[in-house]
């Protein structure tokens, strides 16, 4: 089933991005492609702008990290991803993340895990948490209870993957 949400995601994200008018700025840069799982290259940014927005994004699923960068391409945004929540810690203990956007249900250490564990972090980030299994919504609400900020279900749209993350961050995203 996860295969089918990451391929019906992507399906629509290509529509809106056709549909969306074009851009001025010729500078735009195009995602970087996230690496496959349990490859250490995972680990690379997509390189932004001194001061911008540092997300990390977790999901045992290539095609949602693959979606969220070309979602996320457009806006002042610093994007890491994992494809697991062991990595995605050890990348939060490293280094400053603004931002965690985790799949609630992976294999090894689940997003709950993963927020659990960061609530000893001076400065955690803000998390928001993502899902497509069933009962999913009593997973998010319990998931908001031990300090996310919040929580969506898949499939969702770009629009409400930003707004979101903007709800989670209080604050819009900076174009880039």
């Amino acid at each position: 089933m996860r295969t089918f949400e990451s391929a019906a995601l992507l399906a629509s994200a290509a529509v809106e991005d056709r549909d969306a008018p074009a851009s001025d700025d010729s500078s735009q840069h195009q995602p970087e492609q996230p690496a496959q799982p349990g490859s250490r290259e995972h680990v690379r940014p997509v390189a932004r702008t001194a001061g911008a927005l540092r997300c990390l994004a977790v999901d045992d699923d290539p095609g949602i990290l693959e979606l969220l960068a070309v979602w996320l391409a457009r806006y002042d945004v610093e994007l890491l991803t994992a494809p697991s929540g062991k990595e995605a810690l050890a990348l939060i203990e490293s280094g400053e993340v603004h931002l965690l956007v985790t799949d609630l249900v992976m294999a090894g250490m689940d997003g709950i895990e993963l927020l659990r564990r960061l609530q000893h972090l001076p400065r955690r980030p803000k998390v928001l948490g993502i899902t497509g299994v069933a009962g999913g919504e009593t997973l998010g609400m319990a998931f908001t209870a031990i300090g996310a900020e919040g929580f969506l279900m898949k499939p969702f749209s770009r629009e409400e993957f930003i707004a979101a993350l903007q709800a989670a961050l209080g604050r819009e995203l900076r174009p880039r």
